[in-house]
């Protein structure tokens, strides 16, 4: 068995991982509370998932300058979508961070509104912290009754499952008669100097 150092190593990288890709967070929360404290626990997630919601702002924000997105953009639910984020964007942002729900609408609508960086990491961290350490102290306090191998299958099942389901939807895709476009991005053209 790692040494809590190491345990902790390895769950913060978990923890980008399966935030990025919008997997749940409990059972490695719950195994990696075995070791550690819940305020421990809950600083390492938050770290990482302040990390990712830095990338998210600046891909999703460059991610939405491609003519496709641009198009997805100026649809009029996602135009009401944008609005209803900019009416409370810190508290909305902490609450979907905090509690059990969907985080993935935020990530997007919030860095797309322009709300700014700091306050929108900001509300992450509050929301997060909040939460990992409630998962982390129901840890603390039960996971000796959870074994971590059921915790563990929980988890890879979880990736089994996400995979099969992002591959079966990209197969019926390609037999609708072809994938999704892609993205365009208007290239970069060097103008050659004039001799």
């Amino acid at each position: 068995m790692p040494g809590v150092a190491e345990s902790l190593a390895l769950y913060f990288a978990v923890m980008l991982g399966t935030m990025a890709i919008a997997l749940p967070i409990e059972p490695a929360t719950l195994i990696v509370a075995k070791v550690a404290t819940p305020w421990v626990v809950a600083a390492v997630a938050t770290s990482a998932a302040v990390a990712l919601a830095v990338g998210d702002y600046a891909l999703v924000r460059r991610a939405f300058r491609t003519r496709l997105l641009e198009q997805v953009r100026g649809r009029p639910i996602f135009a009401r979508a944008e609005r209803w984020a900019k009416v409370a964007p810190f508290l909305t942002t902490a609450a979907f961070a905090g509690l059990p729900i969907p985080f993935l609408v935020v990530r997007v609508l919030v860095p797309v509104s322009g709300y700014p960086l700091p306050r929108y990491v900001l509300a992450v961290a509050i929301g997060r912290f909040a939460r990992f350490y409630v998962v982390a102290a129901f840890g603390t306090a039960w996971a000796r009754y959870l074994p971590t191998n059921l915790l563990v299958g929980v988890m890879v099942g979880t990736v089994v499952v996400a995979a099969t389901s992002a591959l079966a939807h990209r197969w019926r895709g390609a037999r609708r008669g072809g994938e999704a476009p892609a993205a365009s991005v208007e290239p970069i053209v060097v103008a050659e100097p004039e001799p």
